[in-house]
Protein backbone atom coordinates (compact mmCIF):
# COMPACT_ATOMS: atom_id res chain seq x y z
CA UNK A 1 0.00 0.00 0.00
CA UNK A 2 2.82 2.41 0.85
CA UNK A 3 4.48 1.83 -2.50
CA UNK A 4 1.23 2.45 -4.36
CA UNK A 5 0.62 5.68 -2.46
CA UNK A 6 4.13 6.95 -3.16
CA UNK A 7 3.85 6.09 -6.84
CA UNK A 8 0.54 7.92 -7.08
CA UNK A 9 2.00 10.98 -5.38
CA UNK A 10 4.99 11.14 -7.67
CA UNK A 11 2.83 10.68 -10.74
CA UNK A 12 0.68 13.58 -9.61
CA UNK A 13 3.72 15.84 -9.27
CA UNK A 14 4.72 15.19 -12.85
CA UNK A 15 1.26 15.44 -14.45
CA UNK A 16 1.82 18.88 -15.96
CA UNK A 17 5.15 17.98 -17.53
CA UNK A 18 3.90 14.66 -18.88
CA UNK A 19 0.86 16.33 -20.45
CA UNK A 20 3.18 18.44 -22.56
CA UNK A 21 5.49 17.61 -25.37
CA UNK A 22 8.94 17.96 -23.83
CA UNK A 23 11.20 19.01 -26.68
CA UNK A 24 14.93 18.50 -26.40
CA UNK A 25 16.92 21.31 -28.11
CA UNK A 26 19.93 20.13 -30.09
CA UNK A 27 22.18 22.78 -28.49
CA UNK A 28 22.12 25.88 -26.33
CA UNK A 29 22.13 28.22 -29.34
CA UNK A 30 18.71 26.91 -30.30
CA UNK A 31 17.37 27.97 -26.89
CA UNK A 32 19.11 31.34 -26.99
CA UNK A 33 17.68 32.13 -30.41
CA UNK A 34 14.23 31.08 -29.24
CA UNK A 35 14.45 33.54 -26.33
CA UNK A 36 15.87 36.36 -28.45
CA UNK A 37 13.28 35.96 -31.20
CA UNK A 38 10.22 35.87 -28.94
CA UNK A 39 8.73 38.25 -26.41
CA UNK A 40 8.50 36.99 -22.84
CA UNK A 41 4.71 36.82 -23.10
CA UNK A 42 4.99 34.79 -26.32
CA UNK A 43 7.45 32.43 -24.66
CA UNK A 44 5.12 32.08 -21.69
CA UNK A 45 2.28 31.02 -23.99
CA UNK A 46 4.53 28.74 -26.04
CA UNK A 47 5.93 26.68 -23.16
CA UNK A 48 2.46 25.91 -21.81
CA UNK A 49 1.96 23.57 -24.76
CA UNK A 50 5.54 22.93 -25.87
CA UNK A 51 8.02 22.85 -23.01
CA UNK A 52 11.78 22.51 -23.46
CA UNK A 53 14.03 20.04 -21.65
CA UNK A 54 17.22 21.95 -20.79
CA UNK A 55 19.16 19.13 -19.13
CA UNK A 56 22.81 19.03 -20.13
CA UNK A 57 22.83 22.67 -21.23
CA UNK A 58 24.42 25.70 -19.57
CA UNK A 59 21.45 26.67 -17.38
CA UNK A 60 23.05 29.76 -15.90
CA UNK A 61 23.77 31.14 -19.37
CA UNK A 62 20.16 30.54 -20.39
CA UNK A 63 19.02 32.29 -17.22
CA UNK A 64 21.28 35.25 -18.01
CA UNK A 65 19.89 35.58 -21.56
CA UNK A 66 16.33 35.30 -20.27
CA UNK A 67 16.96 37.98 -17.63
CA UNK A 68 18.52 40.31 -20.20
CA UNK A 69 15.46 39.87 -22.41
CA UNK A 70 13.15 40.63 -19.48
CA UNK A 71 15.10 43.76 -18.50
CA UNK A 72 15.07 45.00 -22.09
CA UNK A 73 11.31 44.58 -22.36
CA UNK A 74 10.42 45.98 -18.96
CA UNK A 75 12.63 49.07 -19.19
CA UNK A 76 10.85 49.90 -22.46
CA UNK A 77 7.43 49.47 -20.85
CA UNK A 78 5.77 52.94 -20.80
CA UNK A 79 3.78 52.20 -17.63
CA UNK A 80 6.91 51.22 -15.73
CA UNK A 81 8.82 54.19 -17.11
CA UNK A 82 6.11 56.54 -15.80
CA UNK A 83 6.13 54.87 -12.39
CA UNK A 84 9.86 55.38 -12.10
CA UNK A 85 10.07 58.94 -13.42
CA UNK A 86 7.00 60.20 -11.55
CA UNK A 87 7.90 58.35 -8.34
CA UNK A 88 4.35 57.03 -8.06
CA UNK A 89 3.01 53.45 -8.20
CA UNK A 90 -0.62 52.33 -8.01
CA UNK A 91 -2.28 49.06 -7.12
CA UNK A 92 -6.04 48.70 -6.81
CA UNK A 93 -7.29 52.02 -5.48
CA UNK A 94 -4.10 52.86 -3.57
CA UNK A 95 -1.11 54.88 -4.75
CA UNK A 96 2.36 54.87 -3.21
CA UNK A 97 4.35 58.06 -3.76
CA UNK A 98 8.01 58.08 -2.87
CA UNK A 99 11.23 60.05 -3.07
CA UNK A 100 14.55 58.57 -4.13
CA UNK A 101 18.07 59.89 -3.55
CA UNK A 102 21.26 58.31 -4.90
CA UNK A 103 24.61 58.67 -3.14
CA UNK A 104 28.01 57.51 -4.32
CA UNK A 105 29.17 55.48 -7.29
CA UNK A 106 27.38 52.37 -8.39
CA UNK A 107 29.15 49.21 -7.10
CA UNK A 108 29.90 46.37 -9.50
CA UNK A 109 26.86 44.35 -8.38
CA UNK A 110 24.56 47.36 -8.10
CA UNK A 111 23.52 49.87 -5.47
CA UNK A 112 22.21 48.87 -2.06
CA UNK A 113 18.63 50.07 -1.58
CA UNK A 114 17.38 51.50 1.73
CA UNK A 115 13.61 51.86 2.05
CA UNK A 116 12.61 54.00 5.05
CA UNK A 117 9.08 54.12 6.48
CA UNK A 118 7.91 57.30 8.22
CA UNK A 119 5.99 57.81 11.46
CA UNK A 120 2.50 59.15 11.96
CA UNK A 121 -0.37 56.74 11.41
CA UNK A 122 -3.98 57.40 12.31
CA UNK A 123 -3.83 61.15 11.84
CA UNK A 124 -4.73 63.91 9.35
CA UNK A 125 -2.97 63.80 5.99
CA UNK A 126 -0.99 66.94 6.79
CA UNK A 127 0.64 65.27 9.80
CA UNK A 128 1.57 62.14 7.83
CA UNK A 129 2.87 64.33 5.01
CA UNK A 130 5.05 66.14 7.54
CA UNK A 131 6.37 62.82 8.88
CA UNK A 132 7.05 61.70 5.32
CA UNK A 133 9.06 64.85 4.60
CA UNK A 134 11.10 64.27 7.75
CA UNK A 135 11.89 60.67 6.75
CA UNK A 136 13.16 61.83 3.35
CA UNK A 137 16.35 62.92 5.08
CA UNK A 138 16.29 61.15 8.46
CA UNK A 139 18.36 58.03 7.67
CA UNK A 140 19.81 59.54 4.48
CA UNK A 141 22.52 61.30 6.46
CA UNK A 142 23.93 57.89 7.43
CA UNK A 143 23.96 56.45 3.90
CA UNK A 144 27.44 56.54 2.39
CA UNK A 145 26.65 54.69 -0.82
CA UNK A 146 23.28 53.58 -2.14
CA UNK A 147 19.77 54.60 -3.09
CA UNK A 148 17.58 55.93 -0.29
CA UNK A 149 13.82 55.69 -0.84
CA UNK A 150 11.15 57.17 1.42
CA UNK A 151 7.62 55.98 0.51
CA UNK A 152 4.51 57.83 1.66
CA UNK A 153 2.12 55.53 3.52
CA UNK A 154 -0.81 54.75 1.24
CA UNK A 155 -3.50 55.72 3.80
CA UNK A 156 -3.80 57.92 6.88
CA UNK A 157 -4.70 55.06 9.19
CA UNK A 158 -2.62 53.45 11.96
CA UNK A 159 -1.54 50.70 9.54
CA UNK A 160 -0.68 53.06 6.69
CA UNK A 161 2.45 51.07 5.75
CA UNK A 162 0.90 47.61 5.74
CA UNK A 163 -2.63 47.68 4.39
CA UNK A 164 -3.21 44.87 1.88
CA UNK A 165 -2.27 46.98 -1.15
CA UNK A 166 1.09 47.93 0.38
CA UNK A 167 2.73 44.57 -0.26
CA UNK A 168 2.41 44.41 -4.07
CA UNK A 169 3.46 48.07 -4.09
CA UNK A 170 6.69 47.23 -2.24
CA UNK A 171 7.28 44.40 -4.71
CA UNK A 172 6.78 46.74 -7.66
CA UNK A 173 8.93 49.45 -6.09
CA UNK A 174 11.84 47.06 -5.57
CA UNK A 175 11.48 45.56 -9.05
CA UNK A 176 11.52 49.04 -10.61
CA UNK A 177 14.58 50.08 -8.62
CA UNK A 178 16.39 46.95 -9.83
CA UNK A 179 15.35 47.57 -13.45
CA UNK A 180 15.89 51.33 -13.68
CA UNK A 181 18.00 52.26 -10.67
CA UNK A 182 20.68 49.60 -10.92
CA UNK A 183 19.90 48.14 -7.48
CA UNK A 184 21.42 44.88 -6.29
CA UNK A 185 18.37 42.73 -5.38
CA UNK A 186 20.44 41.01 -2.70
CA UNK A 187 21.06 44.29 -0.86
CA UNK A 188 17.59 45.68 -0.22
CA UNK A 189 16.94 46.90 3.34
CA UNK A 190 13.87 48.10 5.24
CA UNK A 191 13.89 50.64 8.06
CA UNK A 192 11.12 52.37 9.96
CA UNK A 193 10.50 54.64 12.95
CA UNK A 194 7.35 54.73 15.13
CA UNK A 195 4.45 53.88 12.77
CA UNK A 196 7.23 53.02 10.33
CA UNK A 197 8.56 50.60 12.93
CA UNK A 198 5.09 49.06 13.12
CA UNK A 199 5.38 48.65 9.36
CA UNK A 200 8.75 46.92 9.56
CA UNK A 201 7.35 44.41 12.04
CA UNK A 202 4.48 43.56 9.68
CA UNK A 203 6.08 43.82 6.25
CA UNK A 204 9.30 41.86 6.72
CA UNK A 205 7.76 38.58 8.01
CA UNK A 206 5.11 38.67 5.27
CA UNK A 207 7.59 39.10 2.40
CA UNK A 208 10.98 38.19 3.89
CA UNK A 209 12.48 36.98 0.62
CA UNK A 210 12.82 40.60 -0.54
CA UNK A 211 15.00 41.84 2.33
CA UNK A 212 18.67 41.48 3.20
CA UNK A 213 18.12 42.89 6.73
CA UNK A 214 15.75 45.21 8.60
CA UNK A 215 15.77 47.84 11.34
CA UNK A 216 12.74 48.50 13.55
CA UNK A 217 12.80 51.63 15.72
CA UNK A 218 10.15 52.67 18.28
CA UNK A 219 7.34 50.54 16.91
CA UNK A 220 5.08 47.79 18.23
CA UNK A 221 4.93 44.23 16.91
CA UNK A 222 1.15 43.83 17.37
CA UNK A 223 1.69 40.12 18.04
CA UNK A 224 3.15 39.23 14.64
CA UNK A 225 4.89 35.85 14.53
CA UNK A 226 8.71 36.01 14.15
CA UNK A 227 8.94 32.53 12.58
CA UNK A 228 9.44 33.84 9.04
CA UNK A 229 12.48 35.94 10.02
CA UNK A 230 14.99 33.08 9.94
CA UNK A 231 16.88 34.50 6.96
CA UNK A 232 16.51 38.25 7.69
CA UNK A 233 18.87 39.82 10.27
CA UNK A 234 16.67 42.01 12.44
CA UNK A 235 17.73 45.03 14.51
CA UNK A 236 15.35 46.35 17.17
CA UNK A 237 15.76 49.76 18.80
CA UNK A 238 13.60 51.51 21.40
CA UNK A 239 13.85 54.16 24.08
CA UNK A 240 14.02 53.06 27.70
CA UNK A 241 11.18 55.48 28.54
CA UNK A 242 8.98 54.67 25.53
CA UNK A 243 6.15 53.40 27.71
CA UNK A 244 3.17 54.08 25.43
CA UNK A 245 1.63 50.74 24.42
CA UNK A 246 4.59 49.28 26.38
CA UNK A 247 6.73 49.62 23.27
CA UNK A 248 9.91 49.32 25.34
CA UNK A 249 8.96 46.02 26.94
CA UNK A 250 7.32 44.72 23.75
CA UNK A 251 10.53 45.34 21.80
CA UNK A 252 12.62 43.32 24.21
CA UNK A 253 9.94 40.63 24.34
CA UNK A 254 10.11 40.26 20.56
CA UNK A 255 13.90 40.03 20.77
CA UNK A 256 13.51 37.25 23.33
CA UNK A 257 11.39 35.29 20.87
CA UNK A 258 14.10 35.71 18.24
CA UNK A 259 16.70 34.62 20.76
CA UNK A 260 14.81 31.40 21.50
CA UNK A 261 14.42 30.69 17.79
CA UNK A 262 18.13 31.32 17.23
CA UNK A 263 18.92 28.81 19.95
CA UNK A 264 16.78 26.26 18.10
CA UNK A 265 18.21 27.18 14.67
CA UNK A 266 21.75 28.49 15.42
CA UNK A 267 22.62 29.71 11.92
CA UNK A 268 19.37 31.65 11.55
CA UNK A 269 17.38 34.44 13.24
CA UNK A 270 20.30 36.86 13.58
CA UNK A 271 19.20 39.84 15.63
CA UNK A 272 20.23 42.54 18.08
CA UNK A 273 18.26 44.80 20.41
CA UNK A 274 19.24 48.23 21.73
CA UNK A 275 17.30 49.88 24.55
CA UNK A 276 18.50 53.49 24.51
CA UNK A 277 19.32 54.74 28.00
CA UNK A 278 16.94 57.46 29.22
CA UNK A 279 15.41 58.03 25.78
CA UNK A 280 11.74 58.58 25.01
CA UNK A 281 9.73 57.68 21.95
CA UNK A 282 11.04 60.36 19.60
CA UNK A 283 14.68 60.45 20.69
CA UNK A 284 16.13 57.04 19.80
CA UNK A 285 19.65 57.57 18.43
CA UNK A 286 19.45 55.08 15.55
CA UNK A 287 21.41 57.20 13.08
CA UNK A 288 24.32 58.73 15.00
CA UNK A 289 27.46 59.52 13.04
CA UNK A 290 30.91 58.63 14.32
CA UNK A 291 29.87 58.03 17.91
CA UNK A 292 28.48 55.30 20.10
CA UNK A 293 25.21 55.58 21.97
CA UNK A 294 24.47 54.84 25.61
CA UNK A 295 22.23 51.78 25.85
CA UNK A 296 21.15 49.38 28.56
CA UNK A 297 23.86 46.75 28.71
CA UNK A 298 21.54 43.79 29.35
CA UNK A 299 18.02 44.52 28.08
CA UNK A 300 16.70 41.10 29.11
CA UNK A 301 17.75 41.64 32.71
CA UNK A 302 16.33 45.18 32.58
CA UNK A 303 12.98 43.86 31.40
CA UNK A 304 12.76 41.60 34.44
CA UNK A 305 13.99 44.21 36.91
CA UNK A 306 14.42 47.81 35.63
CA UNK A 307 16.17 48.87 38.84
CA UNK A 308 19.15 46.62 38.01
CA UNK A 309 19.98 48.35 34.76
CA UNK A 310 23.58 49.06 33.83
CA UNK A 311 24.82 51.38 31.07
CA UNK A 312 26.76 50.26 28.04
CA UNK A 313 27.90 51.75 24.75
CA UNK A 314 27.07 50.46 21.30
CA UNK A 315 27.19 51.47 17.65
CA UNK A 316 23.48 51.98 16.97
CA UNK A 317 23.75 53.35 13.43
CA UNK A 318 20.98 51.41 11.68
CA UNK A 319 22.39 51.92 8.17
CA UNK A 320 25.81 50.62 9.19
CA UNK A 321 24.27 47.60 10.94
CA UNK A 322 22.11 46.67 7.96
CA UNK A 323 24.86 47.17 5.40
CA UNK A 324 26.95 44.31 6.73
CA UNK A 325 24.36 41.80 5.48
CA UNK A 326 23.52 40.42 2.04
CA UNK A 327 20.40 38.45 1.21
CA UNK A 328 20.86 34.70 0.78
CA UNK A 329 18.02 33.77 -1.62
CA UNK A 330 18.66 30.01 -1.52
CA UNK A 331 18.93 28.96 2.15
CA UNK A 332 19.08 25.20 2.67
CA UNK A 333 16.50 25.26 5.46
CA UNK A 334 13.19 27.09 5.64
CA UNK A 335 10.57 27.44 8.36
CA UNK A 336 7.42 29.10 7.00
CA UNK A 337 4.57 30.29 9.19
CA UNK A 338 1.86 30.15 6.55
CA UNK A 339 -0.55 32.44 8.39
CA UNK A 340 1.94 35.30 8.28
CA UNK A 341 1.46 36.06 4.61
CA UNK A 342 0.51 38.90 2.28
CA UNK A 343 -2.02 37.22 0.00
CA UNK A 344 -2.34 40.38 -2.10
CA UNK A 345 1.19 39.87 -3.49
CA UNK A 346 -0.04 37.25 -5.95
CA UNK A 347 -3.32 35.72 -7.06
CA UNK A 348 -1.47 32.54 -8.06
CA UNK A 349 -0.23 31.47 -4.65
CA UNK A 350 1.96 32.53 -1.77
CA UNK A 351 5.74 32.60 -2.30
CA UNK A 352 8.44 32.11 0.32
CA UNK A 353 12.00 31.93 -1.06
CA UNK A 354 11.92 28.63 -3.02
CA UNK A 355 8.54 27.46 -1.72
CA UNK A 356 5.03 28.09 -3.01
CA UNK A 357 1.61 27.30 -1.55
CA UNK A 358 -1.93 28.56 -2.00
CA UNK A 359 -3.29 31.72 -0.40
CA UNK A 360 -5.58 29.90 2.04
CA UNK A 361 -3.45 28.63 4.93
CA UNK A 362 -4.92 26.48 7.66
CA UNK A 363 -4.94 27.72 11.24
CA UNK A 364 -1.40 27.90 12.66
CA UNK A 365 -0.02 26.13 9.59
CA UNK A 366 3.74 25.67 9.28
CA UNK A 367 5.98 24.30 6.56
CA UNK A 368 9.54 23.16 7.25
CA UNK A 369 11.84 21.88 4.52
CA UNK A 370 15.57 21.11 4.45
CA UNK A 371 17.70 20.54 1.35
CA UNK A 372 21.03 18.71 1.50
CA UNK A 373 22.88 19.12 -1.80
CA UNK A 374 25.64 16.66 -0.93
CA UNK A 375 23.09 13.90 -0.35
CA UNK A 376 20.79 15.31 -3.04
CA UNK A 377 18.06 15.07 -0.43
CA UNK A 378 14.89 17.09 0.16
CA UNK A 379 13.43 16.51 3.61
CA UNK A 380 9.91 17.80 4.23
CA UNK A 381 9.52 17.93 8.00
CA UNK A 382 6.23 19.80 8.30
CA UNK A 383 3.43 20.36 5.79
CA UNK A 384 -0.36 20.24 5.87
CA UNK A 385 -1.36 21.30 2.35
CA UNK A 386 0.02 21.04 -1.18
CA UNK A 387 3.36 22.77 -1.66
CA UNK A 388 5.68 23.42 -4.59
CA UNK A 389 9.46 23.34 -4.22
CA UNK A 390 11.47 25.29 -6.80
CA UNK A 391 14.99 24.09 -7.51
CA UNK A 392 18.31 25.16 -9.02
CA UNK A 393 21.71 23.47 -9.41
CA UNK A 394 22.99 25.30 -6.33
CA UNK A 395 20.36 23.36 -4.36
CA UNK A 396 20.35 19.91 -5.98
CA UNK A 397 22.24 18.06 -8.70
CA UNK A 398 19.83 17.44 -11.59
CA UNK A 399 22.24 14.89 -13.06
CA UNK A 400 21.64 12.53 -10.13
CA UNK A 401 18.47 11.08 -8.61
CA UNK A 402 16.89 13.44 -6.08
CA UNK A 403 15.75 11.84 -2.84
CA UNK A 404 12.60 13.02 -1.10
CA UNK A 405 11.69 12.20 2.49
CA UNK A 406 8.28 13.06 3.94
CA UNK A 407 5.52 11.55 6.05
CA UNK A 408 7.73 8.57 6.83
CA UNK A 409 8.29 7.73 3.16
CA UNK A 410 11.35 8.01 0.97
CA UNK A 411 11.49 8.06 -2.81
CA UNK A 412 13.88 9.09 -5.55
CA UNK A 413 13.13 10.84 -8.80
CA UNK A 414 14.90 12.55 -11.67
CA UNK A 415 13.78 16.09 -12.48
CA UNK A 416 14.26 17.85 -15.80
CA UNK A 417 15.31 21.51 -15.80
CA UNK A 418 12.93 23.20 -18.22
CA UNK A 419 12.13 26.52 -19.83
CA UNK A 420 8.57 26.73 -18.53
CA UNK A 421 9.70 26.79 -14.89
CA UNK A 422 12.34 29.41 -15.68
CA UNK A 423 9.79 31.74 -17.30
CA UNK A 424 7.15 31.12 -14.63
CA UNK A 425 9.52 32.00 -11.79
CA UNK A 426 11.01 34.99 -13.62
CA UNK A 427 7.56 36.54 -13.87
CA UNK A 428 6.62 35.79 -10.27
CA UNK A 429 9.04 38.27 -8.68
CA UNK A 430 11.07 39.90 -11.43
CA UNK A 431 14.19 38.88 -9.53
CA UNK A 432 17.15 37.15 -11.24
CA UNK A 433 17.98 35.19 -8.09
CA UNK A 434 14.50 33.69 -7.94
CA UNK A 435 14.60 32.22 -11.44
CA UNK A 436 14.41 28.46 -10.88
CA UNK A 437 15.00 25.62 -13.31
CA UNK A 438 12.70 22.83 -12.13
CA UNK A 439 9.92 22.28 -9.64
CA UNK A 440 8.45 19.55 -7.51
CA UNK A 441 4.80 19.75 -6.44
CA UNK A 442 3.76 17.68 -3.44
CA UNK A 443 0.09 16.78 -3.07
CA UNK A 444 -1.12 16.27 0.48
CA UNK A 445 -3.45 13.30 0.84
CA UNK A 446 -6.55 13.94 2.96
Amino acid sequence: MKILLITALWLSTLTNLQAQKMQKPSNIQEVIQLIKNQSISSLQALVKSQNYDLSGLDLDKIKSILWQKYVQEQTQNPARQREYTKRSISFGNKTMRYTATTKGRKPAKGYPLYIALHGGGGAPARLNDSQWRAMQSYYLRCVQNGIYVAPRGVTNTWNLHFVAESYPLYDRLIENMVLFGGVDPNRVYLLGYSAGGDGVYQVVPRMPDRWAAANMSAGHHNNISPLNLGQVPFLLQVGELDNAYQRNKATVGFAQKLKRLQQKYPSQFKHQVFVHWGKRHSSVADCPRNRKSVVIANPYEWQQNPSRKKPGRATTNAIAWLSQYTRQPLPNHLVWHRNTVASSRSQNGALFYWLKADNKPLENEQVEVTIDRIKNLIEVKKWRQDITIYLRPAMVDFKRPIYLTKDGYSEKRTLLPNLQTMIETLLQRGDPDFIFYALLTLKKKN
